[in-house]
């Protein structure tokens, strides 16, 4: 056999070899099986368990509903006393991370505290040097001739120039004795102003920086707000943006009226909220996360590099901030304010929407004759929307009204061409109609 296996290995196969080998085999097969053979297996129905196993199944779910009760509060309180210690590490390293953010809070509150407490040593030493040059000039006055003194500070100074030299050095070192700014977490800075405390953006530091040094925004008109609106009536602020506008007139109204702010830029929305909030006028000032315009509809807000210079229509590039456009809603004011509002003043600062607001807003102007406009006039935001002069001034005429010019320090109201304004880059005018003796006092 194993000289025939190395032969047909080593040359090719024998058939009479094959032959005896399947001869020889124990196997012995008489015909192929079929497909049908081959599958019959697998096709073949299951079987039924058995009894006993139906017994054992039967038994089994019997059982595990009896002992369910019984298990289900052992292997509750088995987990929970297997991940207690897991439970126990997570709230420690909570409340670790609440310690430390705590004390990063309180050392920023600190070092915030120490520099507004040496502002505070530094206003009361100006304070007490201004009174001691008073006295000791009273008191050198009265030793002296009067002439001979007087010709010895003019020789230094006019008189009338340091007399008010040295009030509007006391009056600012009064001021900024009661002036400052705390840092509140969420991106918020609080800081105390003319009117209360407003809160600003954190990042916005030329905003932080004005309030901290003038405590105020648009000195002129919120002094010429504060002097027009009367306890009962209606404020409403388009473009509120942080409301020094919305604070000024809820303070003048003692408690009586209403102040309806609108801003469209969602976060400065939020932070004049709680601004409201902060002073106590929740219950009179609301405050509207829309913009206010022709039509309701959805428009794009271009963000500036400075908060209050958003705007409906794109920015210059000298303009620009380093954040997206954004979309906001944007809503007629005839549709939010009802027209039975006794509406005294009203003040759109929107960055070259105003006609758009006008048009708007005509119905509610109409039903009340005596309401004054208070309206930032611009070049720049002429050419930005493409209205002309005329065109801007018409739509105020069609009203049957006219303008004066709000002084930026002090309120009053003056008489200034078209051509002169041209000359400023931006300009508060005051629009009310010519028969309103409200606003223009009759010769």
């Amino acid at each position: 056999m194993k000289n025939a296996m190395e032969h047909i290995y080593r040359r090719q196969a024998d058939i009479d070899v094959a032959t005896r080998s399947a001869k020889s085999s124990p196997h012995r097969f008489d015909s192929p099986p079929s497909n049908q053979q081959v599958l019959e297996p697998q096709q073949a129905a299951p079987q039924p368990p058995s009894g006993w196993r139906r017994s054992v199944r039967g038994m089994a779910r019997r059982l595990y509903r009896i002992m369910l009760p019984f298990v289900r509060p052992l292997a509750f309180r088995a987990r929970r006393y297997l991940s207690e210690e897991v439970r126990q590490e997570i709230g420690s390293l909570r409340a670790d991370i609440i310690a430390v953010q705590e004390q990063a809070y309180q050392r920023s509150l600190q070092s915030h505290t120490w520099a507004y407490e040496q502002q505070l040593k530094l206003t009361v030493s100006i304070i007490q040097e201004v009174q001691s040059l008073r006295l000791c000039y009273i008191s050198q006055r009265s030793d002296m001739p009067g002439q001979k003194f007087d010709q010895l500070i003019e020789r230094f100074m006019p008189w009338d120039d340091l007399a008010a030299r040295l009030d509007r050095l006391e009056s600012h070192a009064l001021v900024s004795k009661h002036r400052f700014a705390v840092p509140c977490g969420d991106g918020a800075t609080l800081v105390a102003t003319n009117v209360g405390y407003v809160l600003c953006a954190a990042d916005d530091a030329p905003m932080i920086a004005s309030l901290i040094e003038l405590g105020d925004i648009e000195r002129g008109t919120r002094l010429f707000i504060q002097s027009a609106v009367k306890q009962g009536d209606a404020f409403i602020d388009i473009g509120a943006h942080v409301g020094m506008h919305s604070l000024a007139a809820a303070r003048a109204m003692g408690g009586l009226g209403h102040v309806y702010a609108f801003e469209a830029y969602g976060p400065t929305a939020k932070l004049l909220e709680r601004s409201v909030w902060t002073n106590g006028y929740a219950s009179m000032v609301s405050v509207h996360h829309q913009a206010i315009g022709r039509e309701s509809a959805s428009r794009t807000l271009y963000l500036g590099k400075i908060s209050g210079h958003h705007s409906l229509f794109p920015l210059d590039a000298s303009h620009v901030g380093d954040k997206e456009p954004v979309r906001v809603d944007t809503v007629r004011l005839d549709e939010v304010v009802p027209h039975s509002a006794p509406v005294a003043l009203m003040k759109i600062d929107v960055e070259g929407a105003e006609l758009d607001v006008l048009a708007g807003a005509r119905s509610l102007i109409e039903a009340h004759p005596n309401m004054g406009i208070i309206v930032e006039y611009g070049p720049s935001h002429l050419s930005r929307s493409g209205h002309s002069r005329d065109e801007w001034f018409g739509a105020f005429a069609s009203l049957n009204m006219e303008y004066r010019v709000i002084d930026p320090e002090t309120g009053v109201l003056l008489l200034v061409s078209c051509n002169e304004l041209d000359r400023f880059e931006s300009t508060n005018l005051l629009f009310a109609r010519r028969d309103s003796s409200r606003w223009f006092s009759k010769p």
